[in-house]
């Protein structure tokens, strides 16, 4: 992980592919207020339209963002896309964000992981779900 100066941590395991993965902190203020994360999104050049916020309800539910129209998909853990621009998050307190990439598809995803979540085994969901996309389950 790197610190960026904008108050965000970001993964440099993305570094050679064309996606983009931070974590906020309480410097960049309450992610719950849509208006700090559209803030924040737009500093790495998100739109405020390409923003997907799901509802969570610590479920091992995932929805693929691109086959939806709303902006805040209900009752789900987890969500994928290819859609390139799209930005996908998930907010935390003491469960876990953990973001997956399917290399051969070029197809993302973020979960948030409770203990419910991983119980139910949302990880095997959220490979399943990107795994639809084409490539292996590894």
């Amino acid at each position: 992980m790197k610190y960026d100066s904008r108050g965000f941590y970001y993964s440099s395991l993305f570094e050679k592919d064309p996606v983009f993965a931070c974590f906020g902190t309480r410097i960049t203020g309450d992610a719950k207020n849509l208006q700090t994360a559209e803030s924040l999104l737009q500093q790495v050049g998100v739109r405020a339209d390409r923003i997907v916020r799901p509802i969570q309800t610590h479920s091992i539910t995932v929805v693929n963002a691109d086959s939806i129209v709303e902006d805040r998909p209900d009752a789900t853990d987890g969500v994928t896309t290819s859609t390139p621009g799209v930005a996908l998050t998930v907010i935390t307190a003491d469960c876990v964000p953990v973001i997956f990439m399917n290399t051969q598809s070029s197809e993302i995803g973020i979960s948030h992981q409770g203990w419910r979540g991983l119980h139910g085994n949302m990880p095997r969901e959220m490979v399943r779900a990107l795994s639809k996309g084409g490539g292996d389950r590894k």
